[in-house]
């Protein structure tokens, strides 16, 4: 129903230009039986926005390895907290 908000209420023949930011909404939604969303279950990471941008803070350089490594865990929690949720 993401979409109902935003075509117009009396003309409806405007729906398919709202399916790229339901999607988006949808895809950074929480909900409520897992708390992760879409894109962190798939990405490991939630999508920024613009105002995203101005909030992000530099952590110390890391070597790939790590990085691979700490998204592979990161993941892995994530996947059986929902797998866990939804069975």
């Amino acid at each position: 129903m993401i979409i109902t908000k935003f075509v117009e209420k009396y003309d409806q023949n405007n729906w398919d230009e709202f399916c790229w930011t339901a999607a988006y909404c949808y895809n950074k939604s929480s909900p409520s039986n897992n708390n992760f969303s879409p894109d962190y279950l798939i990405f490991a990471r939630e999508p920024y926005s613009v105002v995203d941008f101005g909030k992000i803070k530099l952590e110390g350089k890391k070597n790939l390895e790590q990085h691979v490594q700490i998204i592979k865990d990161d993941l892995e929690k994530a996947w059986k907290k929902a797998k866990e949720q939804t069975v």
